[in-house]
């Protein structure tokens, strides 16, 4: 005894508003996907023309794309944040210029990533000294004396 099993198709589709619009992005999508044409997503979903499937699926992987890379860019700069705290303490120790060089490269390719970096800034607004000291306490007082000889 063989059974036949008849599968009624539903149509779900909304009726207007809102809920259709998604719905319609939502099929596209998945049509497109499914390697069908822009031709036959239009017919399918309800659009007036292919130009209006091909423009909703591009919209839709665009912003697809722009959510991958903020993803993207939030772990990478976890990543950085994780290495600058590892090397802060001895960057900023005065010992270890490796890892003081290391951290201004990290916060370099941070201010990058957030679009902060700008033009360098003009000559008159740049250090005009170094410094440079192991002593504990000596850092402060160098700076001490470069703030009182501007004052000058």
């Amino acid at each position: 005894m063989t059974t036949e099993l008849s599968v009624t198709q539903v149509d779900v589709r909304p009726k207007r508003g809102r809920a259709l619009a998604e719905w319609r992005r939502s099929r596209a999508i998945e049509l497109a996907l499914a390697g069908r044409s822009y031709d036959d997503i239009a017919k399918d979903v309800g659009y007036t023309n292919r130009g209006t499937a091909w423009n909703v699926v591009s919209e839709a992987l665009r912003r697809q794309t722009v959510e991958g890379v903020e993803t993207y860019r939030g772990l990478e700069l976890a990543r950085l944040e994780t290495i600058l705290t590892a090397h802060w303490g001895a960057a900023t120790g005065g010992q270890d210029l490796k890892a003081a060089d290391l951290c201004i490269k990290v916060i370099a390719q941070r201010a990058k990533m957030l679009g902060i970096e700008g033009p360098p800034p003009p000559e008159e607004a740049r250090p005009r000294s170094i410094i440079i000291s192991a002593e504990p306490g000596q850092y402060a007082r160098d700076l001490q004396a470069i703030v009182e000889a501007d004052k000058d």
